[in-house]
């Protein structure tokens, strides 16, 4: 909406923690999608993106056709990778072992650092600055709110 108008648009939501963080065994960060939106001639600048290295429902798809994850998608409770789509989605919903990784996969290799860099900084602008619920307390139920943040950024180019 704010692109439609002339300005730059920046949304951020975070989620459920599904993302294991660089180096760790446990998942507290969710997915948490950035999207930005900016006025271009011909054509406006879109772009729209989790921090996580695919969505948990690409899990879902492989553990129903029964196919291995891709290595670096995941980690189980060890925190070493794992391409058992089962096992990492029970991590996902047990208590706190394994799940899904960064952007750029498992470690600093191929800046995994960097995906992870990212959900903190949607972690921060969501749940730190409107003192509402971080990734790790963000906990889906049946009939009751999760308590997911969002934050909306409208800049004015003219400025």
């Amino acid at each position: 909406m704010a692109c439609d108008q002339g300005f730059i648009g920046i949304s951020m939501t975070n989620s459920e923690s599904i993302t294991v963080h660089t180096n760790s065994k446990e998942a507290l960060l969710g997915s948490n999608p950035i999207a930005f939106a900016m006025p271009a001639d011909p054509y406006p600048f879109w772009f729209d993106a989790a921090t996580a290295v695919v969505p948990r429902g690409k899990l879902e798809v492989y553990n129903k056709e029964n196919k291995p994850l891709e290595p670096g998608w995941a980690t189980g409770d060890d925190g070493k990778v794992s391409t058992d789509a089962q096992y990492v989605l029970d991590c996902i919903v047990g208590d706190s072992c394994g799940g899904i990784l960064p952007l750029g996969g498992y470690g600093e290799l191929h800046g995994g650092h960097k995906g992870y860099g990212y959900a903190m900084i949607c972690e921060i602008m969501c749940a730190i600055t409107s003192l509402g619920a971080t990734s790790n307390h963000n906990i889906r139920q049946k009939n009751v709110g999760a308590g997911t943040c969002h934050s909306f950024i409208v800049v004015d180019p003219a400025i």
